[in-house]
């Protein structure tokens, strides 16, 4: 008797496990981090459950792989104390790591506790299950392995996916909760500045009444404090704007990490099995070519052979309607090889547009970006408009360039979206000795001055409800700021925009702290 193992199952159980170990590493730096004894303990609970959650279902799914000739079943008990083992074991051992104190000792005691509820585990599982040794064939209790193991997987993958999220929203909420309290501090901290400037105008005025002549002394000392109070009241609004940045920034990051984690896994799933397409359909245009010489070949002997023995062929030469395939056939096997093509070149893009590491700066072609960025928003913009490229000698460049191709994505959704009808987008690029300029123009409604001025404001649209955040210019405005450049707009009603994003070729050029505060100023 042999058994067999299900590449799929056994796949699905890599990554459960896979999963389940970065959910537990991330919620452990969390965890370590807690300070209110109640709720450490209530996450350590949540993330025992993830984790013992997580392995079991790694364990079984495993074992569900295992296929025998004979029906194999489980024990409801035992299966059900197997989990409880890897739960339990599973508290104590994260309860030992997220220590404010982590030691060697620490470390084994975690390590062991780790193999001995994994063990446990392993073998009260592999105790649940029994056959019937007398049987062929079948699933035991009328339980199809596959479909158990799909629904245990995506239980658990919930399980798993809330988690994770939960923790993420606690720790920004802690975060949050943290700078409001120093704001508020500092809110304190002013207000009794505020009402010590309050008590020395008072005193001012006792003084006033007592004396004429200290009166141009008083009232000098009274506009001193009130050139204080508005430069505090400043540093207030910059404070502020800077907390409204930072969370503006925030909301990005996050997106950008999800958009990036998406479109790599789209692509690396798309880009193999195109790699097979490929591939059969140039053997397949090299096969079909031999064929069409030995129907030509075959044709020149029918030629050759008396009529009557030449009527049957020519009849079902005709009913196959062998000449208009034998022209056809190049053609069709072509533009499936072009349509293949055209497909790796859009993952291409993807892949480009959504590489990891963005806040690693790197030498690139702002023109490869922009093409990857076309490729991706190009669903949005056949239908609107027509790309005019209208691309100049461009040097590499120092960026970053997930970051820059977000920009160029955000313009050129905006270009698109401002067209009614059918217009057309255009992409200019240029360079001098120490910047890049890109100008990304559409044949749009184009905005008012008011508008243009509030244009890069976060949360400022002029779209309607529910059809934009208002985030898209504020950030790219950022990230045009984190390049040392800067972006501007130019815009007639009726006439449609102009963006232009001008930055330095690179971040230690001599010229470029020159050009970012001519800009700002």
């Amino acid at each position: 008797m042999h058994g067999t193992y299900n590449f799929w199952l056994v796949s699905l159980s890599l990554i459960i496990a896979t999963l389940s170990a970065y959910t537990v590493l991330d919620l452990a730096g969390f965890i370590s981090v807690l300070e209110k004894p109640k709720l450490k303990h209530a996450w350590l609970g949540g993330g025992a459950a993830a984790m013992g959650t997580g392995i079991w279902t790694m364990h079984f799914v495993g074992m569900l792989a295992f296929s025998l000739p004979i029906p194999l079943g489980y024990d409801s008990r035992l299966t059900g104390t197997s989990l409880a083992i890897a739960v339990l074991i599973s508290y104590f051992a994260l309860n030992v790591v997220t220590r404010a104190k982590l030691t060697r000792i620490h470390l084994t005691m975690g390590g062991v506790l780790m193999g001995l509820g994994i063990a446990g585990m392993h073998y009260t599982g592999m105790a649940a299950a029994h056959f019937l040794p007398g049987a062929i064939c079948g699933a035991a209790n009328g339980i199809n392995a596959q479909w158990l193991a799909t629904t245990i997987t995506l239980f658990t993958l919930a399980i798993l996916t809330v988690t994770l999220m939960v923790s993420r929203f606690d720790a920004r909420t802690t975060f949050l909760r943290g700078m409001a309290d120093t704001l508020e501090d500092l809110v304190r901290k002013r207000t009794g500045e505020l009402e010590g400037a309050l008590r020395q105008y008072e005193r001012t005025t006792h003084m006033l009444q007592l004396t004429r002549q200290k009166m141009e002394r008083e009232i000098e000392e009274r506009k001193e404090a009130q050139a204080r109070l508005e430069q505090e009241k400043d540093e207030q609004r910059r404070l502020i704007h800077e907390l409204e940045d930072t969370h503006v920034q925030l909301l990005q990051s996050e997106k950008l990490a999800s958009i990036g984690q998406l479109a790599a896994g789209v692509a690396h799933e798309i880009n193999n099995p195109m790699g097979f397409v490929n591939a059969n359909l140039n053997t397949l245009r090299s096969w079909v070519q031999r064929l069409i010489q030995v129907v030509s070949a075959h044709e020149s002997l029918v030629g050759r052979l008396d009529p009557d023995a030449r009527a049957p062929f020519v009849a079902a030469w005709k009913e196959a309607d062998i000449d208009y395939v034998r022209d056809d056939n190049l053609t069709l096997v072509d533009e499936s090889i072009d349509g293949a093509v055209r497909v790796r070149r859009i993952v291409q893009g993807l892949r480009d547009f959504s590489r990891p590491g963005s806040d690693e700066w790197s030498i690139v072609d702002v023109h490869a970006g922009l093409e990857s960025t076309l490729n991706v928003v190009h669903n949005e913009i056949k239908y609107k408009a027509q790309v005019v490229r209208e691309y100049g000698p461009l040097p590499d460049v120092e960026c970053l360039p997930p970051q820059l191709n977000q920009v160029f994505m955000n313009l050129l959704l905006n270009a698109a979206q401002a067209i009614p009808e059918r217009g057309v987008i255009t992409i200019r690029t240029k360079s001098d000795d120490e910047t890049v300029s890109i100008a990304i123009s559409d044949t749009g409604v184009g905005m008012s001055a008011d508008v243009a001025s509030r244009i890069f404001d976060p949360f400022f649209t002029t779209k309607p409800v529910g059809q934009g955040t208002g985030l898209g210019l504020s950030v790219s405005h950022r990230i045009v700021e984190r390049h040392r450049g800067c972006i501007d707009v130019a815009s007639q009603p009726g006439r449609g925009t102009t963006f232009t994003v001008r930055f330095p070729i690179r971040r230690n050029l001599r010229g470029a702290d020159t050009y970012a505060s001519r800009r700002s100023a």
